[in-house]
């Protein structure tokens, strides 16, 4: 019997959990990617999702991913390829790294990578998804690194 109260607790405590996006990858071998909260926004240019930590006296971004949405149709289902450039000289998606009391970091380019799309999408919808992706090998900070994540939250309007 006691031993099924556990279960039923952690199984509780999992569920609970639901919500909450996770990081992991190579890249936090240069910083934590542990995660308190999550933000989505949305208009009709990108998407963003930001993962935020809370520390006693601050709030690191531990990851921002930005993707432009110039030429995609996200909806639900959809895979976004998150290599190369909607325009000239303007990349699909952008990643930083923000740790308080540290300088804002653009992390590399993007050598490879998707996003998938599971559900919502839209400003006021319950959005979820995955992505994943591997960091140029410049010799910028993250170079040659990899992120995966996966989002479930809200989706806030990012209006103008």
């Amino acid at each position: 019997m006691r031993r099924s109260l556990w279960a039923l607790a952690a199984l509780l405590t999992v569920v609970g959990c639901e919500g909450n996006g996770t990081l992991q990858g190579s890249i936090g071998e240069l910083f934590s990617l542990e995660v308190s909260n999550e933000a989505i926004e949305r208009n009709s240019e990108a998407f963003q999702v930001t993962y935020l930590h809370n520390q006693a006296t601050a709030q690191d971004i531990v990851v921002q991913l930005s993707v432009a949405l110039t030429g995609v149709n996200f909806q639900p289902g959809a895979t976004v390829d998150l290599t190369g450039e909607y325009a000239p000289s303007h990349p699909r998606c952008v990643v930083i790294h923000h740790a308080d009391g540290e300088p804002e970091r653009d992390l590399p380019y993007i050598k490879s990578g998707t996003l998938k799309l599971s559900g919502g999408g839209d400003p006021g919808q319950g959005t979820s998804g995955n992505f994943t992706l591997s960091f140029g090998d410049d010799a910028g900070y993250g170079a040659g690194r990899t992120l995966l994540g996966s989002f479930n939250a809200l989706a806030t309007d990012a209006g103008f």
